[in-house]
């Protein structure tokens, strides 16, 4: 595990203090408090992503607000919204790339090995694999966009910690990429109609999600030892 700082400490007081017992409560406390900013956030997030070219730029400005929501942090939508899109858009903009050339590589692999299933048992066992290996792809790029907003890494080095987070508690990202499908369904099952789920909140719920399940392991391999070693070297 590659360690490194929070680029935004935390608040001093303790937030224990305030947290309900179960996780789930504190998932809903934490959404609702944040509830009107998080639509704000969801249609500014909407309008920057018109362009096209600029939708990862967009992701990375929407993950740095959702982010600091998800952690219990101060937010300003707008202001934190453009330093999100401003500072780390090459990153944004290099692991979008990469998971473009991924669906790529993925739709063509499952498209032929698909036509040979009747014919080989090897082949259905290649799909199977080429989709066991797109679920962890995109279930570790939720801690890759998180990491991206959170922490001073290189995106080799990111991407990395993903894969070695996702290993350790795949859990948490399992019902992140739930959610996720949750709000994909509605939009396109129920269209036009289910539009108006991601229009009014669904990208910013997605974010969020991911953000409140990645962060304490984000916080706990990463962050609090790079802390640890720091302390231990003055």
């Amino acid at each position: 595990m590659i360690l490194a700082k929070d680029k935004a400490p935390q608040k001093d007081y303790d937030k224990k203090t305030r947290y309900p017992k179960h996780r789930i409560t504190l998932y809903l406390m934490l959404f609702y408090e944040a509830f009107w900013r998080i639509i704000g956030a969801n249609l500014l997030f909407i309008l920057f992503c018109i362009p096209i070219v600029t939708i990862p730029a967009a992701i990375g400005g929407l993950t740095r607000v959702m982010s600091r929501f998800a952690r219990d942090e101060q937010a300003y939508v707008i202001d934190d919204f453009m330093k999100g899109f401003k500072q780390e858009w090459k990153k944004n903009t290099a692991f979008a790339a990469i998971q473009l050339v991924f669906i790529a590589l993925a739709y063509v692999a499952i498209g032929v090995y698909s036509k040979l299933i009747d014919n080989s048992t090897f082949s259905a066992i290649l799909v199977a694999l080429v989709l066991a290996v797109a679920i962890m792809f995109f279930a570790i790029s939720n801690y890759v966009y998180v990491m991206i907003a959170s922490v001073d890494l290189s995106l080799k080095q990111i991407i990395r910690n993903a894969l070695a987070l996702y290993l350790i508690k795949p859990f948490g990202t399992l019902i992140t990429m739930i959610v996720q499908a949750v709000i994909i369904f509605v939009a396109i099952g129920y269209f036009p109609v289910g539009l108006f789920l991601p229009i009014v909140f669904g990208f910013s719920i997605m974010s969020f999600t991911a953000s409140f399940n990645s962060w304490p392991q984000i916080e706990k391999y990463v962050i609090t030892p790079h802390n640890k070693t720091k302390e231990g070297d003055l």
